[in-house]
């Protein structure tokens, strides 16, 4: 009654004009009414052009799109507009925006106020509710797939979706059918009753795409998959490609974020560029229909099939949108690598799970590339020589490594921090172990360091600080009477990460809300401060952007020139070919090709890879 009482004077004062407007809305009344049946003619035919208009609409129709973290906007008015059927790369630095973007679509982040979203030309409230996905028509796979190893195939794959029959049970038997069914339109054959553990990374790739494709009606919907080739070697890749176009051509829409340019523009229509929270351009790709690919906020008709196009993106323009800067080429060109010096890692008869017989050597001052196939061994190499890979014989040698021989077992384990970031003056007599007998903590005193592959799981703890990460190698340095000076590790990792060009240089963070670029600087950064005489790196440049590839690059030669060793194992032979002086390349898990100088050659290191030529086999280098 008080709400009511004090709005009577508003109400008593709209009372004219409402009067005023009565003969107005009385005289229309008539014509209103002649244009009913009109109307209700019109209805059926409406009704029955409704799906050809939604079929017409965009399948992802994004405009305005901003995101604010305290003071910092990191997502400026950017927009995505997608056919059905068109495969749109996206692309960008790490901290352009691209995971932000992917996180606002998926309902993880709600955007600031004024954007919009549509799909299938229906309007979806913002922010989105990650429950809704599935009725939305929004799939998404993400780098680290979100599948159970130790649960069976099927269950990763229909959890959630299980159909039933009388009482609410399952029907495994039309249920395990189902599944084989879906896996293998896409290339996958397999007991869907085996743990998923058993199948290959390729193969858990393509469960979770499949899973996320049964999630999306069967004439659209709107795929994201965020670096789904990741941890894939090279021959894998053209099989995740088709059943990418498989997906496409049902009219799914696919945006399909990578840092591997050569990946985007082998598989996708377009591209969209974000570079520092804004769209860039929207183009088509080499291959891909022209002109240009919608702006956001505008019709796209279905994706048509990919012809020559004079108006598409080369691989040099790519990199200079994505950078903002012009590049003479891809890579920078490094300085010239000097002669490498005395031998100071040596693997003698090196054996492993695959690694069989294997022996070489690695100089100061040297990069030495490892490469091969999947299940060549070239990727258990690093973690041999580190000893965490299971070693079953050989010997290896570090010269003038930092303490004396550790091969009696447990013999000076209590090294200390600052003996282990001694500097080259300081280094002792060489260290010669069975490769079964070398352990982490002794290869670290010995003066090795290793940056696996596996930047969340095996090189650093994304839950801790950058500061954790960091220092962890060299706590001793902060040792004070039994305790640790957080003060002063805070501060040592502050200027070290600051001089490696981490952004943000806050020490503070934890590491896993970094990008992915990043992180990778602070955990390269972690074993650098050590001064290392040999320097193991597995994939170092995965999953990170062209400009932090560069800068990772320049820290790693920087290394060599101050007299480390450097072995990096890796299947991308582009990094290879521009980095090393030397290449080996394995195949079942022997050495049968080594490249040197101008011989060093991305095309020379595919042909060896992929056992065209084996000119002769190695037995020692």
């Amino acid at each position: 009654a008080p709400a009511l009482d004090a709005a009577a004077p508003a109400r008593d004062a709209a009372a004219p004009a409402l009067d005023a407007a009565a003969p107005a809305r009385d005289a229309a009344a008539p014509a209103l009414d002649a244009a009913a049946p009109a109307r209700d003619a019109a209805a059926p035919a409406l009704d029955a052009a409704a799906p050809a208009r939604d079929a017409a609409a965009p399948a992802l129709d994004a405009a305005g799109i901003s995101k604010t973290f305290g003071a910092v906007r990191v997502l400026h008015d950017v927009g995505l507009t997608l056919a059905r059927g068109e495969i749109r790369a996206l692309v960008g630095r790490n901290g352009c925006g691209k995971s932000t973007l992917i996180k606002v679509l998926a309902g993880v982040h709600a955007p600031d106020a004024g954007g919009r979203l549509a799909l299938a030309g229906r309007p979806v409230a913002l922010p989105v509710r990650a429950a809704d996905l599935r009725a939305h028509g929004l799939a998404f796979v993400h780098q680290d797939l979100a599948l159970e190893e130790e649960a069976p195939v099927i269950d990763n794959l229909l959890v959630g979706r299980w159909a039933t029959a009388g009482g609410g049970r399952i029907p495994w038997r039309r249920e395990r059918r189902r599944a084989t069914e879906a896996l293998a339109r896409f290339g996958v054959e397999v007991d869907v009753r085996r743990p998923l553990r058993e199948l290959s990374q390729l193969e858990r790739a393509l469960v979770a795409i499949v899973r996320a494709l049964l999630e999306l009606p069967d004439d659209g919907g709107v795929l994201v998959l965020d670096e789904p080739s990741a941890f894939l070697p090279a021959e894998d890749v053209e099989r995740l490609f088709a059943a990418v176009r498989t997906a496409a051509a049902g009219g799914t829409a696919v945006v399909y974020v990578s840092h591997r340019l050569e990946e985007v523009l082998a598989l996708a229509d377009s591209v969209t560029v974000l570079r520092d929270g804004r769209h860039v351009v929207t183009r088509p790709l080499a291959g891909a229909p022209a002109p240009d690919a919608p702006a956001p906020g505008t019709p796209a008709p279905d994706a048509p099939a990919r012809d020559a196009s004079a108006h598409a993106l080369t691989k040099d323009a790519l990199v200079e949108l994505i950078l903002g800067q012009r590049l003479e080429a891809f890579y920078p060109s490094l300085a010239a690598p000097a002669a490498a010096g005395a031998p100071v890692l040596r693997a003698e008869g090196l054996r492993g799970r695959v690694v069989r017989d294997l022996s070489l050597t690695v100089g100061a001052g040297e990069i030495v590339g490892v490469t091969g196939l999947a299940g060549s061994g070239f990727d258990e190499l690093p973690y041999l020589l580190f000893g965490s890979g299971g070693a079953r014989g050989g010997i290896v040698t570090i010269a003038g490594a930092h303490a004396q021989n550790r091969g009696a077992a447990g013999a000076n384990r209590g090294a200390t921090g600052a003996n282990r970031g001694a500097t080259g003056a300081n280094r002792g007599a060489d260290v010669r172990i069975e490769a079964t007998a070398l352990d982490p903590s002794r290869a670290v005193a010995a003066g090795v360091a290793l940056l696996p592959a596996d930047r969340g799981r095996q090189s650093g703890v994304p839950e801790l600080s950058v500061a954790a990460n960091v220092s962890l190698p060299a706590l001793g340095r902060f040792a004070r009477v039994g305790r640790i000076d957080r003060r002063a590790e805070r501060h040592a990792v502050r200027e070290l990460i600051a001089r490696v060009g981490v952004v943000p240089p806050d020490e503070r963070l934890q590491l896993g809300q970094l990008s992915g670029g990043n992180q990778q600087k602070a955990l390269l950064a972690k074993w650098l401060q050590l001064d290392p005489r040999v320097l193991l790196l597995h994939e170092p440049a995965q999953g990170v952007d062209v400009a932090a590839k560069h800068e990772l690059m320049a820290r790693i030669e920087q290394a060599a020139e101050r007299g480390a060793g450097v072995l990096i194992a890796s299947a991308e032979g582009e990094d290879l070919a521009h980095l090393c002086h030397r290449v080996l390349v394995l195949h079942g898990g022997r050495l049968v090709a080594e490249l040197r100088g101008d011989e060093v050659s991305e095309e020379r290191i595919a042909e060896l890879s992929f056992g065209h030529i084996y000119e002769k086999e190695a037995a020692h280098v």
